[in-house]
């Protein structure tokens, strides 16, 4: 059997009290109560975020669900237009939209007109070599 170490930090309930009071606002806010934590208590400030983050007190980013209607304009576009176009277009984020498409296992490469590698395939170019292959 493993003894279980002892901890190197130590939370009292008066710290949980005063998180709950003063966590909250903008970050310029929550910064002045971490500096104040850690002047006072001389816990981490990851330890300290790893708190409020346990008692619920941080912030979390909008996370709407998908609407059908939402999922059938990105079948749509996929394909025609890059990922950001279609996130302006949802009022979403390119990240949103990105992990979306990979969830459900399509591709992101938009597939109408031609690739800068198709153009340089038909030109006859090979930028990865520095040479042109004529056609004599």
């Amino acid at each position: 059997m493993r003894c279980r170490a002892a901890r190197q930090y130590v939370w009292r309930p008066e710290y949980d009290a005063y998180l709950r009071e003063h966590y909250y606002g903008g970050l310029n806010r929550r910064f002045q109560v971490l500096n104040r934590m850690i002047r006072e208590t001389g816990l981490p400030r990851w330890y300290i975020k790893r708190r409020a983050a346990s008692l619920g007190l941080t912030q979390h980013p909008d996370s709407r669900a998908w609407t059908r209607e939402e999922e059938q304009v990105l079948e749509n576009l996929l394909g025609k237009v890059n990922a950001l176009t279609i996130a302006r277009r949802l009022k979403r984020t390119e990240a949103s939209v990105a992990l979306k498409i990979k969830r459900h296992g399509w591709s992101r490469v938009v597939r109408e007109g031609y690739t800068m590698r198709d153009l340089e395939a038909c030109l006859g170019e090979y930028p990865e070599k520095g040479i042109i292959q004529s056609s004599l």
